[in-house]
């Protein structure tokens, strides 16, 4: 009966916490912005590409220097965008690390009540990591957080 009611009240709770993705910084939001400039902007590129390979010779040699600038620009931004969103994805990754390490005292400790509460959090940790990554733009192996 205790169990139950704790996992009720964790689901509820895992629920209402977890909607919402971490607010952004100014700069992380900056970053977004000049991140999906630079991935419009190579599209275009790679498009006139494809439009002068068809009909004007003389322009592709050009096009192709201008898909490579865009993709450095691109990969020079999303370095950018990582550097300065690790503080709040390292803050996801604890909040990880803290609940699985809760769940294996409880485990050792033979705590199945705790045990269900734990592996909630476990999994709210692991949607908020999920919710700020896709907030990011950024894509994320998470089952390399997964136990299971």
């Amino acid at each position: 009966m205790n169990r139950a009611f704790a996992f009720a009240a964790v689901l509820a709770a895992t629920s209402a916490m977890a909607q919402t993705a971490t607010p952004l910084p100014a700069n992380v939001q900056a970053d977004l912005a000049v991140v999906t400039q630079d991935e419009a902007a190579l599209q275009a590129a790679t498009t006139q590409l494809r439009t002068d390979t068809t009909s004007n010779t003389a322009a592709v040699a050009a096009d192709r220097t201008a898909i490579e600038v865009a993709r450095l620009k691109l990969r020079m931004d999303m370095e950018s965008l990582h550097q300065d969103a690790l503080p709040i994805i390292h803050a996801d990754e604890l909040a990880i690390l803290n609940a699985l390490m809760q769940l294996h005292t409880d485990q050792l400790a033979n705590n199945a009540a705790a045990v269900t509460a734990d592996e909630a959090a476990v999994t709210l940790a692991e949607q908020q990591l999920e919710l700020d990554m896709t907030a990011l733009g950024l894509h994320h192996g998470l089952e390399a957080h997964r136990r299971r």
